[in-house]
């Protein structure tokens, strides 16, 4: 068996994290109506204005009763309390920039748990999956979610944009050279390490899928060359996480690389995206309509093609249950 997930950093609109605006959440219907088509499943892993903002809840909520989404757990440290000093939005615009790897162990462990109880509180559920905001994890934060019982964690990739994550204060380097491209139980001394004892094992770690890019990797100003090469046909990419983000590429080089994905015969592919580039003009990605179309486009092609190549659709709370069976 082969497995599809979708997992969405379900957020505030990109430009408006001062503000706390969730006018992206209305994407939502489009996803869902996508993952009806190709029955497929998607994680909303959403930050505490997601979960306590009455239109977010509204929307999720409707999916979430007749069992269409998951809802999961992503801390964006500003925004969820407690505060030391919020602006009138509910917004600590001084940790803008943190990540929650860097919090002191109190306030890390208060707005954790204040997230998960918005979540209890407001949809009725308790939460079994998590990534974190800014892929700003580490070992504390897995050993927090296994004590409040969650199954899955998600904040991890093998390439693409988390090599180092910088906060304010303290700046990760995520070993990805270590993270392979499936999923994996880490060890509690060292996250990019297997755990290899079956008794020590804790929780499912599900990293975000990865696609290593062409032989102009190592070239300075690949990029350019790309861009000038993509019009004469050509139809490579760097290494990346697969999501449909990068306006560079466009759709029919992004089929390629799904297609060349999907027919690698990979067991698990992770899909990930925010839930404000389903909103025109929410995201940098989909700032004006025809960015926006390309995404939409990208994010159906996706799921198509899982459809197509047998790829079966499941929860991000559900990895453990089918990692276990194999």
């Amino acid at each position: 068996m082969k497995y599809f997930l979708i997992t969405v950093d379900t957020e505030a609109d990109w430009f408006s994290f001062k503000e706390n605006r969730v006018t992206n959440i209305f994407g939502v219907h489009y996803l869902q109506e996508l993952c009806d088509k190709y029955d497929m499943k998607p994680t909303y892993l959403v930050t505490y204005e997601i979960a306590t903002k009455n239109e977010s809840v509204n929307i999720l909520r409707r999916y979430l009763e007749k069992d269409l989404c998951e809802i999961g757990h992503h801390l964006h440290v500003w925004s969820a309390p407690p505060y030391y000093k919020a602006n009138e939005f509910g917004v600590e615009e001084s940790l803008l920039e943190a990540i929650q790897a860097e919090l002191p162990e109190e306030l890390f462990d208060q707005k954790m748990q204040s997230l998960h109880d918005a979540i209890e509180k407001n949809f009725g559920i308790t939460p079994r999956s998590h990534r974190a905001g800014k892929w700003g994890i580490d070992e504390r934060t897995l050993l927090w979610l296994h004590r409040h019982d969650y199954l899955a964690d998600s904040s991890l990739a093998p390439v693409g944009i988390i090599g180092k994550v910088k906060g304010i204060k303290k700046t990760i380097s995520h070993n990805i050279d270590k993270i392979p491209n499936t999923p994996y139980f880490p060890s509690k001394e060292d996250i990019y390490e297997k755990e290899i004892d079956e008794k020590l094992r804790y929780i499912l770690e599900v990293p975000v899928t990865g696609i290593k890019g062409d032989s102009l990797h190592n070239i300075k100003g690949a990029t350019i060359i790309r861009n000038l090469a993509y019009p004469l046909g050509y139809k490579g990419v760097g290494d990346m996480m697969f999501r449909p983000s990068d306006v560079r590429i466009p759709v029919n080089v992004f089929e390629t690389l799904a297609r060349n994905l999907f027919e690698s015969g990979l067991q698990w592919v992770n899909f990930m995206f925010h839930s404000n580039e389903l909103g025109l003009g929410t995201s940098p990605y989909t700032k004006n309509e025809t960015l926006h179309e390309q995404v939409r486009a990208k994010i159906e092609l996706a799921l198509r093609l899982a459809r197509e190549y047998d790829y079966k659709g499941i929860f991000l709370r559900d990895a453990l249950k089918y990692f276990k069976e194999e």
